[in-house]
């Protein structure tokens, strides 16, 4: 079997050679290349064949999202995880929803860098910080019990969209600290520690669109 190929995609030269001399110490897998910003990673991606892209967000000339969604337009077989400084980034659910297959933080330990990209190139999705919560994709997700109301799946679809609480606010025509309120019920209700989580649950529930 061979080795997974992977792209590493940050503006940082100190990071993407860290992650490629720890990647080339990983057994069965390899660094096949650094970009730094998201029209390079298109460019390679076009050229070389990759099975994994640690995507950086926040770059210059092309963000890591727009970079996102034309790769897994392009290539739905390589398979990308969006690599974030911030645990709270509304971007990474944009990135999700374009089909990124996980979400890491950049503190994250050698360990849960290795298995997230061993767990995504096997077609799991995965998600971090904290516990790791995989699920196959495709598996159904247990919707026992659970009741959404209009609202809810309103507030829910325009928080996937990367609205914030007050742009929701303005949308549904509802004060912020409503939009807030509603937004921690649903996270109570999914089971959920934070809007990144929320709105992956959502996309698995099917509730990501009105």
């Amino acid at each position: 079997m061979s080795d997974i190929s992977v792209l590493v995609v940050d503006d940082d030269h100190f990071v993407q050679q860290m992650l490629a001399n720890l990647l080339s110490r990983a057994p069965g897998m390899t660094c096949v290349g650094c970009c730094s910003n998201g029209e390079d990673a298109i460019r390679f991606v076009v050229d070389h064949d990759v099975d994994i892209v640690i995507m950086d967000v926040r770059m210059p000339v092309m963000d890591g999202i727009e970079a996102t969604r034309q790769i897994t337009a392009m290539k739905p077989n390589t398979r990308i995880i969006v690599w974030t400084s911030f645990e709270y980034d509304e971007a990474v659910s944009i990135a999700m929803r374009y089909g990124a297959s996980g979400f890491l933080l950049k503190n994250c330990d050698i360990q849960s860098l290795m298995s997230t990209i061993s767990a995504v190139h096997h077609g799991m999705t995965v998600m971090a910080p904290g516990p790791m919560e995989e699920w196959r994709a495709g598996d159904p997700p247990d919707l026992e019990g659970l009741e959404f109301s209009d609202r809810d799946k309103d507030v829910l679809a325009l928080t996937c969209q990367g609205l914030t609480n007050a742009e929701i606010g303005r949308e549904l025509h509802l004060s912020e600290s409503s939009v807030k309120v509603q937004v921690s019920l649903l996270m109570r209700k999914l089971g959920t520690a934070n809007r990144v989580r929320l709105v992956l649950k959502a996309h698995s529930l099917g509730l990501d669109h009105r």
